[in-house]
C-alpha cells in the first residue's frame, strides 16, 4: 500500500512538473497598449477655459451649427455611404473571428449517421434462372443496415497558443472599431465642407448677380452719357470691363455649387441631380 503511494505521488509531481516546464514555453509576453500620454493624446479634449466637453457632445459636433438640413444629409450618410458600409463589415467580420477564437477553447464535437435499405432474391438452393428469377420456389429478402459516429475532442491551451489567437482577434476588432470610428470622422468632416461650400457658393452667386444687374445699368447709363457727349469713351469701357469680369465670374460660381452638389451626393450614397435637387435652394451659411 506505501508502496503504490508513493508511485501515485511520483506520478502526480512527475506530471505537475512536466506541466510546469512546459507552461514556461508559453508563446510571448502579455501585450500591453501604450498609455495615451505616450502617444501625445490629450486626456480630454476642452473649448478654451471651459470645462472638457462630453464625449457624446463632441461626437456630434456638426450639431452645434444648428441646421437640420445638415443633420439629414450626415444621417444619411452615415446609414448609406460605401466606405462606412464596407468599415462597418469589417467590424462584424473582426467580431466573428473573435467569436471563432473563443470557441476553439470549448470541447468539440462531431457526429455523422447513415441508413440504407437492400435488396436481395433467392432460391433455396441459391440459384437463378437466365432471366434472373429463382429456381424452385425461392423468395425475396429486405435488409436494414444503419451507422452512427460520434468523436469529440478538446483542445488545451498549454502553450499559449489559443490565448494569443483570441488576444489578436481582440486586438482585430478594435483595430476594426477605431477605423470604422475613423472612416465616419472623414465623412461627416468632408461632408460638412462641402456642405458649407455649395452655401458660401450660393451666398457668392446672389452678391455676383446683384453686382451683375447694378453694372449692367451703370454701362447703359455709361452708354447714354456717351452718345449725348457728357462724358468720353474711357467711362463706357471701363464699365463694360467691369461688367465682364463679374459676367465671367459667374458660370466658376454655378461650376463650384454644383461641384459641391454633386460630392454630397456622393458622399451621402447616392446619385447625382434628384439627391441634392432640395439644397438648390439658397440658404444661409451654416
Amino acid at each position: 500500500m506505501t508502496e503504490y503511494k508513493e508511485k501515485v505521488r511520483y506520478r502526480f509531481g512527475w506530471i505537475t512538473g512536466t506541466a510546469l516546464v512546459l507552461s514556461g514555453c508559453a508563446a510571448g509576453p502579455d501585450y500591453r497598449a501604450p498609455a495615451p500620454a505616450a502617444l501625445g493624446v490629450p486626456a480630454a479634449y476642452s473649448q478654451g477655459a471651459s470645462a472638457p466637453l462630453d464625449e457624446a457632445e463632441l461626437a456630434a459636433w456638426w450639431t452645434r451649427l444648428d441646421d437640420p438640413a445638415l443633420s439629414g444629409l450626415i444621417d444619411r450618410a452615415i446609414a448609406h455611404n460605401l466606405d462606412i458600409v464596407q468599415a462597418q463589415a469589417r467590424l462584424r467580420q473582426a467580431r466573428e473571428s473573435l467569436r471563432q477564437a473563443r470557441a476553439a477553447f470549448l470541447p468539440q464535437a462531431n457526429g455523422s449517421a447513415s441508413g440504407g435499405r437492400n435488396y436481395s432474391s433467392r432460391d433455396a438452393g441459391g440459384r437463378l434462372d437466365p432471366s434472373g428469377n429463382p429456381i424452385g420456389g425461392g423468395g425475396s429478402n429486405w435488409s436494414s443496415s444503419y451507422s452512427v459516429g460520434a468523436n469529440a475532442s478538446w483542445q488545451v491551451d498549454l502553450f499559449g497558443e489559443l490565448s494569443r489567437s483570441a488576444e489578436a482577434a481582440r486586438a482585430d476588432l478594435a483595430a476594426s472599431g477605431y477605423d470604422l470610428a475613423n472612416v465616419r470622422a472623414t465623412i461627416v468632416s468632408e461632408l460638412v465642407a462641402n456642405y458649407v461650400q455649395a452655401r458660401l457658393a450660393q451666398g457668392q452667386l446672389r452678391i455676383a448677380r446683384e453686382t451683375q444687374a447694378i453694372q449692367q445699368d451703370n454701362y447703359n447709363i455709361a452708354n447714354w452719357r456717351l452718345q449725348a457727349g457728357l462724358v468720353s469713351s474711357l467711362d463706357a469701357e471701363q464699365a463694360r470691363a467691369q461688367l465682364a469680369q463679374t459676367n465671367a465670374t459667374v458660370p466658376q460660381l454655378e461650376a463650384s455649387l454644383r461641384g459641391s452638389l454633386n460630392r454630397i451626393a456622393v458622399l451621402t450614397g447616392q446619385a447625382p441631380g434628384e439627391a441634392t435637387r432640395s439644397l438648390e435652394t439658397p440658404a444661409p451659411i451654416p
